[in-house]
């Protein structure tokens, strides 16, 4: 094992529906199996919405990854923000494994889009790598998956950006 531990974190696009989910898993994996060999330690932060950043999760928890919990804002209207209401029981399931949890803004929200831009930067500031499921379109969206892919990009030239093509 070359260092002690490795933190990677996750953004990406919540509508996956086109993917081939079997295959994209198998990409995830083959990916966090080759961090998880040569590292002690190993820890994925994620906001745990669906789509992306909770196929990852999952993914990483399965072979042994620590989960960090991130939201942008409060937990309960965070919740509602999941267009899957499904998907909110998966969300504190998750969550409930964490070995660690941080709501990004703690006021009231006078932006959401801010409080997601800030927690795209803070999941690039606090890992190692990122991982980003994106389609490669730029939206221009304040705090989307192309957002944080800019910040990542602007701020480290160490090649720590990991892209997985998606369709949309």
């Amino acid at each position: 094992m070359n260092k002690k531990s490795i933190t990677i974190g996750v953004t990406g696009h919540r509508d996956l529906d086109k993917m081939d989910k079997e295959k994209l898993s198998k990409k995830i994996k083959d990916i966090l199996l080759h961090f998880k060999n040569s590292y002690k330690d190993f820890y994925l932060i994620s906001a745990l919405a669906e789509g992306a950043d909770s196929l990852v999760a999952n993914i990483a928890l399965k072979i042994g990854f620590k989960l960090i919990v991130y939201i942008p804002f409060c937990e309960s209207e965070y919740v509602k923000s999941f267009a899957n209401k499904d998907h909110q029981k998966e969300y504190f399931k998750l969550k409930d494994l964490a070995v660690d949890f941080k709501v990004i803004c703690l006021n009231k929200v006078q932006s959401k889009d801010l409080c997601y831009q800030k927690l795209g930067k803070e999941i690039v500031d606090n890992s190692d790598y990122l991982l980003a499921l994106w389609d490669r379109v730029d939206n221009q969206k304040i705090g989307g998956t192309a957002d944080v892919v800019k910040y990542k990009m602007q701020k480290d030239k160490n090649n720590s950006l990991i892209i997985i093509d998606i369709k949309r």
